[in-house]
Parts: C-alpha cells; sequence; structure tokens
C-alpha cells in the first residue's frame, strides 16, 4: 500500500475540524467574560455625572463652568488607572490566598481524620498499659530482694497531714527526726487528721489548690511507692471506687531526667513524648495522635507527677523548680503533683509552689497489715502446697510471730514505723531457717540484730545512694569508719547528742582535710544517709541503737575488750556489750571474762 503523498495529507490535516475547547478553558473565559465588564464599570463608574457634565458646558459654550468641571475630570481618570491596577493585584492575592485556605483546610481535615483514627484505636488504654506496666511490682531501691510482690497485695495507703513539727531555726519537719520515738510526740502524730491521697484528689474541683501538690517525708517513708501506686490505679482505672477525677498518670523520676531538664531544656510535653513514652514497657512501639499530651495538658485531663526533687544535683535545682513551676503554671487545669525530702524542698526556688503535705509514720495498724500482706504473698509464691488454706495459715503463724517480736522489742518497733526499714526486718525474718511446727519457737529476730543494722548501714550509705545515682563524697566503708569514731567517742562521754561546733570539730580529726571536708560530709550524711539527724541545735544518731552499734564495730576492729569490761557494771553500755557479744562477733572470750567477774551484773549480760 502506497503512502499519501505530504500535499494530501496538509489538505487532510486542514480540513479536520478543530478541538473543541476544554471546560476548563471555556469556564476561565467565560470568568474573564464576566469580570472584564465588572471592572470596567469600577474604574468609569466616577465618570458618569462629571463626564456629562463636562461635555454638556462645551456643547454650551458654557467655559466658566467647563473650566471648574476639568479637574474633577483629571481627578476620574487618575481614579480609572489606579483602579485597574489595584483591581488587577487585588485579584493575584486572592488567588494566593485562596490556595493557602485551601491547603489549610485540607490539612486540617488529615488531622482531624488521624486524630480519629488513633482514637478508635484506643490510645489511652494502650499509654494506660504501658504506664501501667511499670508499675507491677512493689520494689524498694537499693534493697536487694529474691521477692518481689505484686504492689497492689502488699501496698498500704499512707496517711498525711498538713501538720508539721517546726525544728529551733524555724525548718518544718514533716515528723520528728530520726527513728527514735518519744511516746508523747507519738501521741501527738496519731492523733492528728490524717488524710489520703484520694481524699485530696476528689475535693480538686472544690478546691482547686489541692491540684498541685508537694508531699514531703524523709527517706524510706514511702513517697515513691506512694506515687506508683497512684500510677497503677489509674492505669487500671480503678480511681473510680475513690471518686477521684479521671486522670492519665505520668511519672517522672527527676533523677532520670535532671541532665535532660537541665541541659537540653525540652519543654513537658517534649520530655513526656520524646523521653518518658518511649522508656516505659512497649512505649517505644507507642505511636501517639497529634498534639496527644498538649490537648491533655490544656485540658485538664494529666496527673504529672514528679518524684525525688532531693535527689537532683544541688546546682541543678534551683533551674529545674523554676523549669517545674513553668510547667503548673503553662498547664494550670491540670494536676501535679512533687515529692521531696525536706532538706532538698528547702532549695525549690519557684513562686509555684504546690500545697504542701507529709507522711506519716507507719502506726500499729499499717505495720501490722503490711507483714500481713506480704507474708500472704511470699507463701502464695514459694509454696507447693495445693490447699490455699494451708498456705494462708503458714503465713499468718510468720506475721503473728514477727508481729509479736516487734511489740516485745521497742528499739525494732521504732525502725518499724519506717516502711522501708519495716521491709527490711521482714525480709531478715523470712530467710531464718526453722523447723515446720514450731514457728513461734524458733524464728528469733532479736538475736539476728546485728545482721539487721549491718544491712541498714550498707543500705543508707552505699545501696541507695548508688541507685540513685547520687554521688558520695567517701565509699560507704571509710564513711562508716567516720561514723564508728564518733559513735565510741560519744559512747566513752557518756552523751546521746553532741553540738553541731564540737561535731565539727571531731569529724575535722578523723578526715583527711586533703580528701574532704568535715561540712560536705556531714551534710550527706545528714541529708542523704540520714543516720545523724539535727534536733534543736545539736546533732545525734537517728536511733541510739545505732550509736551502741558503731561502738561495738570499732571495739571490734581495734580488739578493745578491756573497755566493754570496764565499763559493764553502767547501764549505758549495756547495749554496746550485747551487740558486740552477738554471734558475728566470736565472744567467748568476753562471756567467759564476765564471767569469771562473778557479779549479778556480769554474769547477766553474759548470759542475756
Amino acid at each position: 500500500m502506497s503512502e499519501p503523498q505530504p500535499e494530501k495529507k496538509q489538505e487532510e490535516k486542514q480540513q479536520q475540524p478543530a478541538p473543541k475547547p476544554s471546560f476548563e478553558t471555556e469556564r476561565k473565559a467565560s470568568r474573564k467574560f464576566l469580570l472584564g465588564p465588572v471592572q470596567t464599570f469600577i474604574q468609569w463608574m466616577p465618570i458618569g455625572g462629571s463626564g456629562w457634565a463636562f461635555v454638556s458646558f462645551l456643547l454650551k459654550q458654557d467655559w466658566f463652568m467647563a473650566v471648574l468641571m476639568f479637574p474633577v475630570m483629571c481627578v476620574t481618570v487618575v481614579w480609572a488607572a489606579y483602579t485597574e491596577s489595584f483591581l488587577t493585584r487585588l485579584q493575584e492575592i486572592s488567588k494566593q490566598r485562596g490556595r493557602q485556605d485551601v491547603d489549610s483546610l485540607v490539612a486540617w481535615l488529615k488531622n482531624l481524620d488521624e486524630t480519629i483514627r488513633w482514637q478508635l484505636a484506643g490510645t489511652e488504654d494502650k499509654y494506660l498499659k504501658c504506664q501501667g506496666e511499670a508499675c507491677l511490682f512493689y520494689t524498694t531501691e537499693g534493697l536487694p530482694s529474691t521477692f518481689k510482690p505484686l504492689l497492689k497485695n502488699v501496698f498500704i495507703p499512707l496517711e498525711l497531714s498538713g501538720d508539721f513539727f517546726r525544728s529551733v531555726d524555724g525548718e518544718n519537719l514533716p515528723m520528728p527526726p530520726g527513728f527514735q520515738w518519744d511516746e508523747e510526740i507519738v501521741k501527738i502524730v496519731e492523733e492528728k487528721d490524717s488524710l489520703r491521697i484520694w481524699d485530696i484528689l476528689q475535693r480538686t474541683k472544690e478546691y482547686p489548690q489541692y491540684r498541685c501538690l508537694a508531699i514531703q517525708a524523709w527517706g524510706g517513708y514511702g513517697k515513691t511507692t506512694l506515687l506508683r501506686n497512684i500510677t497503677y490505679v489509674y492505669s487500671e482505672k480503678l480511681h473510680r471506687q475513690y471518686k477521684a477525677p479521671k486522670l492519665i498518670p505520668v511519672l517522672l523520676y527527676l533523677r532520670k531526667w535532671q541532665d535532660v531538664i537541665a541541659n537540653e531544656k525540652l519543654s513537658l510535653i517534649d520530655l513526656i513524648e520524646t523521653n518518658h513514652i518511649p522508656n516505659i514497657p512497649g512505649g517505644e512501639g507507642l505511636k501517639l495522635p497529634p498534639n496527644w499530651v498538649k490537648s491533655l495538658l490544656e485540658e485538664g485531663k494529666m496527673l504529672v507527677m514528679f518524684d525525688g526533687f532531693d535527689e537532683v544535683k544541688e546546682e541543678w535545682r534551683k533551674p529545674i523548680s523554676l523549669w517545674i513551676g513553668k510547667a503548673i503554671n503553662s498547664y494550670s487545669r491540670s494536676y501535679f503533683i512533687l515529692t521531696s525530702r525536706p532538706a532538698g524542698y528547702r532549695d525549690y526556688v519557684s513562686e509555684n509552689r504546690p500545697f504542701r503535705l507529709f507522711v506519716k509514720p507507719f502506726n500499729r495498724e499499717q505495720r501490722d497489715e503490711f507483714i500481713k500482706r506480704w507474708y500472704r504473698s511470699r507463701e502464695r509464691l514459694i509454696s507447693a502446697k495445693v490447699r490455699d488454706s494451708i498456705v494462708r495459715k503458714e503465713a499468718e503463724q510468720k506475721a503473728a510471730n514477727l508481729i509479736q517480736q516487734l511489740d516485745e522489742r521497742s528499739e525494732l518497733n521504732d525502725l518499724a514505723k519506717n516502711p522501708l526499714l519495716l521491709n527490711m526486718i521482714v525480709n531478715l525474718h523470712s530467710y531464718i531457717p526453722y523447723d515446720y511446727g514450731n514457728i513461734s519457737e524458733q524464728i528469733k529476730l532479736p538475736y539476728k540484730r546485728t545482721q539487721l543494722y549491718r544491712e541498714i548501714f550498707r543500705l543508707q550509705l552505699g545501696d541507695r545512694p548508688l541507685v540513685k545515682q547520687i554521688n558520695m563524697v567517701l565509699p560507704p566503708e571509710k564513711s562508716q569508719k567516720v561514723l564508728q569514731k564518733l559513735a565510741l567517742n560519744m559512747m566513752e562521754e557518756k552523751r546521746a547528742n553532741i553540738d553541731d561546733k564540737l561535731l565539727m570539730e571531731r569529724l575535722e580529726t578523723y578526715l583527711d582535710p586533703l580528701e574532704i571536708t568535715a561540712s560536705s560530709f556531714l551534710k550527706q550524711i545528714e541529708q542523704v544517709s540520714e543516720l545523724l539527724v539535727k534536733t534543736d541545735k545539736d546533732y545525734e544518731f537517728a536511733h541510739l541503737s545505732f550509736q551502741a552499734y558503731l561502738a561495738a564495730v570499732e571495739i571490734e576492729e581495734h580488739t578493745w575488750e578491756n573497755l566493754l569490761l570496764e565499763n559493764h557494771q553502767h547501764s549505758w553500755w549495756k547495749e554496746t556489750i550485747l551487740l558486740y557479744v552477738e554471734p558475728q562477733s566470736n565472744p567467748n572470750n568476753l562471756i567467759r571474762k564476765l564471767c569469771n567477774i562473778g557479779s549479778i551484773t556480769s554474769v547477766g549480760i553474759a548470759y542475756e
């Protein structure tokens, strides 16, 4: 088949009908057709009256009036030129603004769609599950234990109070310092009206100031455990039984995030979204809808808990307190709880000061209930017995045995008012070997008191500061040796307290001035380890038996048994002698010498 000639192709191309204009082309042409006359009308509308008047005066040869109308004509022509540029530019700007508004609308609809999809996916439930997983167990930082009960099974609600004691220098104390309790003070503390955290939260609508709380207590009184329990209750949606407001809990450990807050200067929203949530169990895979945290904070639906302000480095406490105050001010409808030891809280400088509450020590009912719950949980975990009644009976017997011993020994009962030390006592009691069937006669905690005290000092001087990332000025062993020298010196002088000036002089003789200053050492022993406490203008050991124990250890290390023999007739030395002759000290020689003395006092101590 032959190809068509070029001339023929050209002829056919010319005969083809022109393509029909598209709809868009027609729409633009119509728009131009309409806008043209409108724009022309706006431009020349002012010339209407003045233009006809000018022409009329010219035809009538009324030159005077025509001259008068001529400037008006000029202004009209200028108006026409001005409006032409004005309307053209306005049209261009309107087109651009219209495109921007449409883009904004589309973006908003997209975010709305994404938010709705995440709400349907249950973001709150997913987050609550992750946050709750982090608070399942009852744990004590720095206290080694092979048994971790569920928090819900052993938690004892803490009693709070707005009342406080005041020291001689004006410092507000949430309770008498240390572990030695005067009966009169105990009675006063127990008679004070007590509140629990849920009593406070359920009254926040009536009293908005309760939305922001500062809970203070000395170390070991359960501040962190309280916040973990609040978090768990909200994560399980159990707050309804306390008639508390519905809130999303966020538990932030300040010692963990202090560096990020101080150096990176993140906002509260960024801290929660980019740091906190990815670090809780399962949180690294949790995707949040846009502005989820911000919306909850602004709407007053979030409870932010800052734990351990006293654990923040001293040089960072001021800026971090200002940062916390700013967050409280920015989201005043939300809820905040800050915990701290009293000494550390003195460095909180923000004007936005929370409403202060203090943790009360365990009373007898709380003490006994903790012991019973702890043993029930432990026996269920370790027992191979099938019948729950048998497990429950054994747990009740062990708990009753420990409770009886605490009631009989006042020095142990004093320690048991502190939840941390009570936990240590229960752990120690649970590991004492015995034959089944005769629990009450065989588990004798008092004979292991030196072991308990040894664990307390290791915990307070080493383990807990290490876990809390607090740099101590001396290693635990050196710190204890300094305290041993001080304790023995105070025993020899028969003093239970020492004024601050004399204390500083003694510490300076015990410490190497090139290694550490006496003031820095005392500050940490008082505020971090809390083994020395300030009462009025004097210092004393947190419990008198601590002083006796440290003196006994110092005597054992230097084999100064003659010092004990010289003072055995004085009741002041009895506690030190008893702690010295406990099994860990191999006291056979001392006992033999006491028996050889033959006095009622010496023989009584030897057989006690």
